[in-house]
């Protein structure tokens, strides 16, 4: 059984701001921001498990698709994360991550111009970093923007890459060089910008 997407069991809330659009989901109050003058918003969804007994993840990803204003050519899906930070569950819900990925790129309307990322809680006590296994897993190349030793935590007593962003090699030319990096809420507005 593959995965599905269920999107009545999300709770979207549009809010206009100055410049982006963005949308705030149920349960882990995800949010993307968007120019509504580049991309619109054409749906967004829950994943759901395909074996409610045999669960993949204990926060469920969410999935935005976008659709290029003036140009389709910037049709893309976002997959958005907040995994489990455990040393015994993260490693298992990031290699889940690429059977997200994998029913997004074949069931998607953009294909294989998919983004994901999150919280991932891809560093530290929680995960070595060596993302081998997942792009082994991935069904198609991705290349990872935020790169090691960056520091995507709040606290001034650590420095991990808990967050992360992947980008498809078929969409990665079309995101601006240097564009993807970490940002302070209080230097201004997380944006990953699209050519």
């Amino acid at each position: 059984m593959s995965p599905r997407v269920d999107s009545k069991l999300l709770l979207s809330i549009p809010i206009r701001l100055q410049f982006f659009d963005f949308v705030l989901l149920a349960a882990e109050q995800y949010a993307a921001f968007y120019r509504n003058e580049i991309v619109s918003l054409t749906s967004s969804a829950v994943f759901v498990e395909p074996d409610p007994l045999n669960e993949l993840f204990k926060r469920q990803p969410h999935t935005f698709e976008f659709a290029g204003v003036a140009n389709t050519a910037l049709d893309f899906s976002l997959i958005v994360a907040h995994l489990t930070p455990s040393s015994t569950t993260t490693g298992q819900e990031l290699l889940s991550m690429a059977e997200v990925v994998r029913y997004v790129e074949e069931n998607g309307p953009a294909g294989k111009r998919v983004i994901f990322g999150g919280d991932l809680n891809a560093d530290g006590t929680y995960f070595d970093e060596d993302f081998t296994a997942l792009n082994a897993a991935l069904p198609s190349p991705y290349t990872k923007l935020i790169g090691d030793g960056e520091d995507t935590t709040t606290s001034r007593k650590n420095l991990f890459t808990y967050d992360r962003i992947f980008v498809s090699d078929t969409l990665a030319p079309k995101v601006k060089s240097g564009s993807a990096k970490v940002f302070r809420f209080s230097q201004g507005t997380p944006i990953l910008a699209i050519a």
